[in-house]
């Protein structure tokens, strides 16, 4: 933790190791046009890093630290998860704040923001191919050793984004089940 004069303002990093996955929640707090690159539009969502109890926080209040340049962003819909955009701009290098460092008496959250995905859905279509359900080995082919790789997933009820258990949970629901099998055979021996 930062204090000064007792007073928590922000968190420095603990320089553990890089590979734990980690997760934060933050409330959106704007949407904007940035169109600053040569004529590029990039449309960017907008979110801080607050304390708790402070401003818009919620219960795992998380920042962008350096580094995670292109790290998702997911909104629940319903009970699934989406992908809304990709970590573009980190503010601070080795700590976060919620507070202004030389007087923590003053809200000062960290700035976050990521490049919208909806408004590059179209060029994401037309440019990342269609996944065949079932094709879990990349060969444009549903077949043994593609039922292979989902067998090794079979009623697993842990998996998640972003890989779905290597894509055995072809809904995405959490768990390979009968509802994935299904899908499985529908496309089986399909190219």
């Amino acid at each position: 933790m930062l204090q000064t004069d007792g007073i928590t303002y922000g968190y420095q990093w603990d320089n553990s190791s890089n590979t734990t996955r980690r997760f934060g929640t933050n409330m959106i707090q704007d949407t904007n046009d940035d169109s600053a690159l040569a004529g590029f539009t990039s449309d960017i969502i907008i979110a801080d890093f607050d304390g708790l109890g402070e401003g818009q926080s919620t219960d795992y209040e998380g920042a962008v630290a350096d580094h995670d340049s292109g790290g998702g962003w997911f909104i629940e819909v319903g009970s699934a998860w989406q992908a809304a955009g990709l970590s573009r701009a980190v503010e601070h290098i080795d700590q976060s704040w919620f507070r202004d460092r030389d007087d923590p008496n003053v809200l000062d959250p960290d700035y976050l923001d990521a490049v919208r995905l909806s408004s590059c859905a179209q060029w994401l279509y037309d440019t990342i191919p269609e996944v065949l359900p079932g094709d879990l080995n990349g060969d444009d082919y549903v077949d043994f050793s593609d039922f292979a790789a989902f067998a090794q997933f079979w009623l697993n009820s842990d998996c998640h984004a972003p890989d779905w258990c290597l894509g055995a949970d072809f809904e995405p629901d959490g768990d390979v089940d009968w509802s994935d099998l299904a899908e499985f055979a529908y496309n089986w021996l399909a190219d």
